[in-house]
């Protein structure tokens, strides 16, 4: 069986407005607290405009060391950064310096003269050591000035530190030495306060723990007033129903006796008057057979006086008979009246306490849907904090693999730049080399000088540098032909790659002299042998 209990709009507003006794002695504790907070809120608002207290002179002590610190911290990390801009200034000049060196002992046309050629290059050498030695001696000596002026600083910060806290110790004799002073003027006012202080804080606690105990026997005493009420009103339902089960039927057996006794009134009512109608009839003959032979004429008279007397008492007891019939009757109705009253009577009483117990009912179910409610808010704000952590996990999950993404994209950016830089650099100087080559062919073609050593040295240069590689041998038919190109390419040696270019990381990216390339020849080269020397055709490779 189900039980349900059903409000209107009106009812369930009502009781969603209800507050017990229990909810206003909170809400009015709570306001108490509250204007206690305020009012300690206040006088700590108060107390903070006010510079003699030992409270606001410590927090301006720290607070001066505090800015005193950071104007510290920050003049070291400027320095810092200046000094560190100084170092890449210095050390970038020392790349410029060194590189310009390179690209100046890179000067090909001298590798003719082996012998001066070997013996400037050892010179160098000798010179880029003594070189790096000495940038290392330098760069020591910057480190060790750099310790130097940090451990200067170090004493000097401990030595401020000390004579602060000599002063704060001197301030803090000071401050005592009056201390005492006051406390030795104003000793036994100061007890006396404090007595009379202790004494109103301990009359102020025995109020208060009067006050928990009155209110704590008053929350017992309420809790063991409705506990008796709803015992006594548990017993007394049980009783009146107990009673009127009794009632019932006692009124029951009551109403069956009373019919009984009316029936048997009525037979025994019917019977008596039968059986004085017999003996009145059989007196009256016999009393008329008794004075019929003496006085005829008076006994027909008084025959007709008895008649009408007897007449006459008959009415009388059958009006006496009627009138206690009724009287019965009445009394009948009467009781059943009654019943019918205290049967209405309880009903009614029992509707009230329905309505109690649905009351009740009412005001537990909106105390359980108020804590549904609570629970549920709460619930819900756990699950929202347990879906929103995730998320900015994973956004900051994100925010970093896309810092880290951009960084490595950076790098990768930065060895392609420095790289096509280096093929830049490399192209420029072959072309550089092939123009002087060409300026100075030219030059002895004018003056009528060989150019076989000048080809040769090219021939040299490109094997070096991997732009040629020395087909093998072939023996040359002697013809009046002219070349042809497609033999020469035939006989030319085949390539695998046109192009390759193998670089190695060996140190920090951010050095582009710190790539080793290796190149491969990316174009056929024929020669033809004359009289006069070598000369090379390049042509690009056929697709």
């Amino acid at each position: 069986k189900v039980e349900a209990v059903l409000y209107t709009e009106e009812q369930w507003n009502r009781l969603k407005e209800y507050v017990g006794q229990a909810e206003r002695r909170a809400k009015e504790v709570a306001a108490e607290l509250q204007a206690k907070k305020e009012k300690k809120i206040c006088s700590d608002k108060m107390a903070e405009k006010w510079e003699n207290t030992f409270v606001n002179l410590r927090k301006k002590r720290f607070e001066s060391r505090r800015l005193r610190l950071e104007r510290e911290k920050s003049r070291k990390y400027d320095r810092f950064l200046n000094l560190q801009t100084e170092q890449k200034k210095i050390k970038e000049t020392v790349r410029k310096e060194a590189r310009d060196r390179l690209y100046e002992q890179r000067d090909n046309a001298r590798c003719a003269l082996s012998a001066y050629k070997f013996a400037e290059t050892l010179r160098e050498r000798e010179l880029q050591i003594e070189f790096a030695r000495k940038a290392r001696e330098l760069e020591e000596e910057r480190e060790n000035e750099w310790a130097r002026k940090i451990i200067e600083d170090v004493k000097l910060y401990k030595k401020e530190v000390a004579d602060m806290k000599a002063k704060e110790l001197e301030k803090k004799r000071e401050l005592g030495k009056q201390f005492i002073e006051m406390l030795r003027n104003g000793e036994e006012q100061r007890r006396k306060e404090k007595e009379a202080r202790q004494a109103e804080e301990r009359e102020d606690m025995a109020f208060i723990k009067k006050e928990i105990r009155e209110i704590e026997e008053n929350e017992r005493k309420e809790m063991d007033r409705r506990k008796r009420l709803v015992r006594e009103e548990l017993i007394e339902n049980r009783q009146e129903v107990d009673e009127q089960k009794k009632v019932r039927k006692a009124e029951e057996i009551e109403e069956t006796d009373a019919m009984t006794i009316i029936e048997n009134a009525k037979i025994k009512m019917g019977n008596i008057r039968k059986e004085k109608e017999a003996q009145m009839k059989a007196a009256a003959i016999e009393r008329r057979e008794k004075i019929s032979s003496t006085v005829m004429a008076a006994a027909e008279s008084k025959g007709d006086k008895e008649e009408e007397i007897y007449q006459k008492a008959k009415a009388h007891n059958e009006k006496l008979a009627l009138k206690r019939i009724e009287k019965e009757k009445k009394h009948v109705l009467q009781l059943r009246q009654e019943r019918i009253d205290y049967h209405k009577e309880f009903l009614k009483q029992e509707e009230l306490r329905n309505q109690k117990k649905h009351e009740l009912m009412k005001w537990e179910m909106l105390q359980r849907f108020k804590a549904d409610n609570i629970t549920k808010m709460f619930k819900n704000l756990n699950a929202e904090k347990k879906r929103i952590k995730p998320l900015e996990v994973r956004d900051d999950n994100f925010r970093l693999a896309d810092e880290e993404k951009l960084r490595r994209q950076e790098e990768i950016d930065y060895d392609v730049r420095a790289l096509k830089k280096a093929i830049e650099e490399w192209q420029m100087d072959d072309q550089e080399y092939f123009n002087f080559i060409t300026e100075l062919k030219q030059e002895s073609t004018e003056v009528g000088r060989p150019v076989f050593p000048l080809d040769n040295e090219l021939c040299a240069y490109k094997k070096r540098t991997g732009l040629l590689e020395i087909p093998p041998q072939l023996k040359i038919l002697k013809t009046n032909l002219p070349p042809d190109d497609d033999f020469q390419q035939k006989s030319a040696p085949k390539h695998k790659d046109p192009i390759r270019i193998i670089y190695t990381k060996m140190g920090n990216t951010a050095n582009p002299l710190t790539f080793e390339v290796k190149r491969t020849p990316i174009t056929f080269v024929t020669q033809v042998h004359k009289a006069n020397g070598l000369q090379d055709q390049q042509k690009p490779k056929k697709p």
